[in-house]
């Protein structure tokens, strides 16, 4: 009887184990996929950019623009103001939202530049209901000084 023990003990820790191992081959798998799926869909050269780390001098230039895509993100209708960023705006028809906008690099070069950040975001009804959501997208955002004021004025992410 405590040979059964045992054996059934060791089974289910090696069973144990095995889950483990698969679970991280799974989330290496992910992130592998991910990675590849990105630099297929921007090419080498552009996605290169996501290992070039930003410039604190870049980042305060453009801290107005992450700023302004939060404002984007949580507002409910269209609006001109924010030009391409109002892409990210709330549907009509939701009555709230819930979104995660991050950060992940930027460079500027004189008058243009890029940025590259990361966001999930979900509209939902009024009985909670989702209407719409899009989650972990990476986008590539172009960025121009117009009237000395950096403006998104492109906005590149898988569709």
């Amino acid at each position: 009887m405590k040979r059964c023990v045992i054996t059934g003990v060791v089974s289910a820790a090696v069973s144990a184990v095995l889950v483990c191992v698969l679970f991280a081959a799974a989330e290496n798998y992910d992130e592998k996929y991910n990675a590849n799926y990105l630099e297929a869909f921007y090419g080498s050269e552009v996605y290169g950019e996501l290992d070039i780390p930003c410039k604190i001098g870049d980042l305060k230039e453009i801290l107005p623009v992450l700023e302004l895509a939060e404002e984007a993100f949580s507002h409910i209708g269209g609006d001109e103001r924010f030009g391409k960023l109002g892409r990210y705006c709330v549907r009509e028809d939701a009555v709230s939202e819930k979104h995660t906008l991050g950060f992940i690099t930027a460079a500027l070069d004189g008058e243009s530049g890029y940025m590259w950040v990361m966001y999930s975001q979900s509209c939902f009804d009024e009985n909670g209901e989702t209407l719409s959501g899009a989650g972990s997208v990476t986008s590539r955002w172009e960025l121009k000084k117009i009237n000395g004021v950096w403006t998104v004025t492109d906005i590149w992410e898988h569709p």
